[in-house]
């Protein structure tokens, strides 16, 4: 079984809450539990600005496309069957500010 890390980058198919549909998009790992799921974060480049939401300062060196933020009040459980692939992986000093927005959460 594939394993990921804190601060993967993956694109993979989520479905709407409603259950109505699905949508390829990046999120970001959070914990990998060993198991079928993953918890991730939501990734997007809709730039946002609460004190959950992390800007990836080093989104090229990330393998991302554009400018990005880490919602990190967003998080949700995927099968990893959805995940298509790795896309790259957040860096040192960007996963250190995800660590501690993460620590305020609970």
């Amino acid at each position: 079984m594939k394993q990921y890390h804190f601060g993967d980058v993956l694109v993979a198919e989520f479905s709407f809450p409603s259950g109505a549909g699905s949508k390829v998009r990046p999120a970001v790992v959070i914990l990998d539990a060993g198991d079928d799921d993953v918890l991730c974060a939501i990734l997007t480049s809709q730039l946002r600005s609460t004190v959950y939401d992390i800007s990836i300062t080093q989104w090229k060196a990330a393998k991302l496309e554009l400018p990005s933020v880490v919602r990190m009040h967003k998080m949700f459980t995927i099968r990893k069957s959805r995940v298509i692939k790795k896309l790259g992986r957040i860096q040192n000093t960007d996963l250190n500010q995800l660590k501690l927005v993460f620590h305020s959460l609970i």
